[in-house]
């Protein structure tokens, strides 16, 4: 059934994982910090708590601009369950981007990691951005309100003391319910831009509902389980990352693992032996990657291997599976689904992935979607396709003619966007009024 909520709200998500699933691993950055679901909560209450300080209350618009974070995804909840809105920026956006994010947002907050801060420093800001905070710490580093001297005198004249007094007075005032508060699932509770360049830049607005819908989508489509182990290699402000690389895996009680290198193949291949992970969302690249690095080389060390695997399908098939068992093994051993979407895997890739009987599976979304439209299940895959649609979607698709063999696809659903922000046009362009999305 996977989960029962009262309504479709991150909040509710928020109070149900807590509650079931408290002494589990939450996250770890693989070799130093490791978060249970608990500490989770508390650091959610901790982070609410700050919010709700400087006054930053349901409807403000608050971004997070960083690398992947044992931090992220927990100030993504303290956010969205308060009632705001998040705003994720992918940290290669250039400073510019990020800059006109943040003014076409209105954001009032922004969590920023140390190496992220600095695309803040390049220009002085004209928006509504009042408070930034650290990813790492939690805590505010910049009030736009005063002049940097006077907020770090403002902190130096309370001493070590009185400062950590006014965090735990803050901490406790997290646990007092605000009866005012109430999140409805056709909510605004996050704008993710799609591009960042100026003028071009698309903030897709996904409701609660249209988040939370997915939980049970992708359940449908393959069930998490409190013992799976995510590796997190791709950013989670994607769409992808960040619904079905984060908040199923939360949703379920799973774990996640977050690589705070570089995620080149090498990094990959050794975290995934140090985490023996049974969940990985990754683009055709890294894959693709892999087996011309790792695998191809063995059907191709000499002429008579080289002939066989690409002329007798018989000996192709023995070798692929050979091939397969030692890339599960490569991969930690207790890979159970290799999830893959983004862009179009080399087919070539996917015939070796399905004779080696790899457990892949490709899948077909857009940010539109929260993203997901259709998925694949592990061995039930063919070349070429994205599996079946996920539950509750209708689809259909527009031809210019009835003899004309390709239509356009327009689907409609819980997880359809609500619009792009501030842009009614180009909402209307994809979006109808009775919510088919093209």
């Amino acid at each position: 059934m996977g989960i029962e909520l009262d309504k479709l709200t991150l909040d509710k998500l928020v109070e149900n994982s807590f509650s079931q699933f408290k002494e589990e691993l939450f996250c770890t950055d693989i070799d130093k910090v490791k978060i249970t679901y608990a500490d989770a909560q508390q650091l959610l209450s901790q982070v609410q708590a700050t919010l709700k300080s400087f006054d930053i209350k349901q409807g403000d618009r608050v971004a997070i601009c960083s690398e992947n974070n044992v931090h992220w995804g927990i100030v993504y909840l303290a956010i969205t369950s308060l009632g705001c809105v998040v705003v994720p920026i992918l940290p290669d956006f250039h400073s510019n981007e990020v800059h006109h994010i943040l003014k076409h947002c209105e954001a009032t907050a922004l969590f920023a990691s140390k190496k992220q801060k600095t695309k803040l420093d390049e220009e002085d800001f004209t928006s509504s951005l009042k408070y930034i905070f650290s990813l790492e710490t939690l805590d505010l580093i910049e009030n736009l309100n005063e002049s940097p001297i006077e907020f770090v005198n403002e902190v130096k004249s309370l001493g070590a003391e009185k400062f950590t007094q006014m965090k735990a007075k803050a901490f406790e005032l997290a646990n007092i319910k605000e009866a005012e508060l109430e999140i409805k699932e056709e909510d605004l509770a996050a704008i993710i831009y799609t591009s960042g360049t100026t003028g071009q830049s698309k903030g897709v607005m996904l409701s609660h509902k249209n988040l939370v819908a997915q939980m049970q989508q992708t359940h449908d489509l393959n069930p998490i389980l409190p013992t799976d182990r995510f590796l997190s290699i791709l950013p989670l402000a994607h769409t992808l990352e960040c619904s079905v690389g984060f908040l199923v895996p939360f949703a379920n009680g799973a774990s996640i693992h977050y690589i705070t290198k570089t995620p080149a193949p090498k990094v990959i291949l050794k975290a995934m032996q140090k985490v023996k992970p049974t969940v990985i969302l990754t683009v055709p690249l890294v894959i693709e990657k892999i087996y011309k690095s790792k695998i191809q080389p063995n059907f191709t060390k000499n002429k008579l291997v080289k002939f066989l695997y690409n002329n007798v399908p018989m000996v192709r098939k023995k070798l692929n599976v050979i091939a397969g068992k030692k890339l599960q093994e490569s991969f930690g051993g207790h890979m159970r689904f290799f999830g893959i979407g983004g862009a179009k895997l080399s087919l070539f890739v996917e015939e070796f992935l399905i004779e080696a009987k790899f457990p892949h599976a490709i899948g077909y979304g857009l940010t539109e979607t929260a993203p997901l439209i259709s998925g694949a299940i592990p061995f039930e895959t063919a070349v070429g396709t994205a599996g079946r649609m996920a539950i509750w979607m209708e689809y259909k698709f527009i031809k210019d003619s009835p003899d004309q063999k390709d239509g356009e696809l327009h689907v409609r659903g819980p997880n359809v966007m609500m619009g792009y922000y501030k842009d009614k046009a180009r909402t209307a362009e994809v979006l109808t009024e009775d919510g088919w999305f093209n």
